[in-house]
């Protein structure tokens, strides 16, 4: 058995060798499939795309690139932002909102092509979080949006001690997956590279300081995926993240699949679930699952209800009630969805046959779902009238398919959303007060300002 896997190895190195020639062509890959054991040819067919191989050395460019573009902002110690847009959006007459765009002098690094400035916002003590996919993390307060201008000023940390891959501070799949702040505490999630080319979800904590943010470990799982394993696929863009409030002791945090998708209905992972965490002794608790890619969390306290929004495939992408806290969950992924696969291997795919009907095979239905997909993101929640409506964030890339968008779904009318078209790409929101919502966007780096 040994020598099989040195023989691999061999073959590996061997055609990494050709590779940096330029040497793979489309002859080569049925080769390789002919003579490697399939879960190396899978994962060698991941890392060794000819796309990637072509742009190796742009990779090793743009990852130096951005991280001076970090050093420069860090060596400044600031951000300027600036008043760019200021309207008001009259909705069917039944909201009446202003809404401001304040855009970033600066772009951090992105996290994909796509993706200028990733960033994640939270609220504290009259100031306003902004932390970078990248790991850059600042603030600023309120009232300066008010003014017109401002800078986001920087705040050191001890984050570097933790990840030390070099993927995650340059254009990549890994980074920052979310924050939050609770009781002076700010929790991060990031794609955590467990051991080498193994990664799982995690979060570090730190008691919020504006000078300096000293992390610790808060959850750290023992089971990563590997880029190369078994089942054949991996992607770390479905990484989950998203953490929220739940009740005095514990924390809600999502977790995604990496593609590996049978992991979501494996009682014996946590990958594919939404979780609650214990803020003392960060004792895992399943809530759901049967989820793909939850990219939006929120517990609504007064409904006593968990809402999430998840990536589907090609289509499917899902919102989901759970009303009855105290019982897992089973959203079907990937037995059940609304979507469909990007890839037509029949092997890899024989326990994800997306069934069009949850309910038929056991599972709860969404209570919303989108075809095609919008991208879903972050999602709050507006009381207005005595009414309960989701802003369910949009990312995509097509504006006239409901994308780059917030969707005001009505919990009494999920079928007739008002939707908010913004022309950027949404990556989170929060809420300062009950009418007032701050939202981070990313396709070129900016801050908006929604008042209902």
């Amino acid at each position: 058995m040994k020598i099989v896997k040195y023989l691999a190895l061999l073959i590996i190195l061997v055609l990494i060798i050709l590779l940096n020639k330029d040497f793979l062509s489309s002859k080569t890959i049925p080769i390789a499939r002919e003579i490697l054991p399939k879960n190396v040819y899978e994962g060698l067919k991941i890392i060794l795309k000819p796309s990637s191989v072509n742009n190796l050395n742009n990779k090793i460019y743009n990852a130096e690139k951005d991280n001076l573009k970090l050093n420069e902002i860090l060596v400044s110690g600031k951000i300027e932002f600036r008043k760019k847009i200021d309207t008001t959006f009259n909705i069917e007459n039944q909201f009446k909102s202003k809404f401001n765009y304040f855009e970033l002098n600066s772009n951090f690094p992105g996290k994909t092509g796509v993706s200028k400035n990733t960033n994640y916002i939270e609220s504290y003590k009259g100031n306003l979080i902004v932390v970078s996919a990248t790991g850059v993390f600042s603030f600023t307060n309120l009232e300066n949006f008010t003014k017109g201008s401002g800078n986001l000023k920087m705040i050191k940390s001890n984050i570097s001690e933790f990840i030390n891959y070099d993927e995650f501070y340059s254009e990549s799949m890994y980074g920052i997956k979310d924050i939050y702040i609770e009781e002076d505490k700010i929790y991060i999630s990031y794609t955590n590279q467990l051991r080498n080319s193994c990664y799982n979800t995690s979060i570090l904590v730190a008691d919020f300081n504006f000078d300096y943010l000293d992390f610790k470990s808060f959850f750290k799982d023992n089971e990563c995926i590997e880029v190369l394993n078994e089942y054949g696929e991996f992607n770390a863009l479905e990484s989950g993240g998203r953490i929220t409030g739940f009740n005095d002791k514990e924390l809600l945090f999502s977790i995604g699949d990496y593609r590996y998708r049978t992991k979501a209905q494996d009682d014996k992972s946590l990958f594919g679930k939404i979780v609650s965490i214990n803020k003392n002794s960060s004792e895992v608790k399943v809530i759901s699952k049967g989820h793909r890619n939850v990219q939006g969390l929120k517990y609504i306290k007064d409904l006593n209800m968990i809402v999430s929004s998840e990536h589907g495939p090609r289509g499917g992408d899902e919102v989901n009630i759970q009303m009855n806290i105290d019982s897992i969950h089973n959203y079907g992924w990937p037995v059940s969805s609304y979507g469909e696969h990007y890839i037509s291997n029949t092997e890899i795919l024989k326990e994800a046959p997306l069934h069009k009907s949850h309910i038929d095979f056991g599972f709860t239905e969404p209570f919303k779902y989108f075809v095609p997909s919008i991208g879903v993101s972050e999602i709050e929640y507006l009381k207005f009238n005595n009414n309960f409506y989701l802003l369910v964030t949009s990312m995509g890339y097509n504006s006239k398919e409901g994308k780059m968008s917030i969707h005001i779904i009505d919990l009494l009318d999920r079928e007739k959303p008002i939707i908010m078209n913004f022309e950027k790409r949404i990556r989170d929101i929060i809420s300062v007060d009950k009418k007032t919502f701050f939202i981070s966007f990313e396709t070129f780096g900016g801050i908006g300002i929604l008042n209902f």
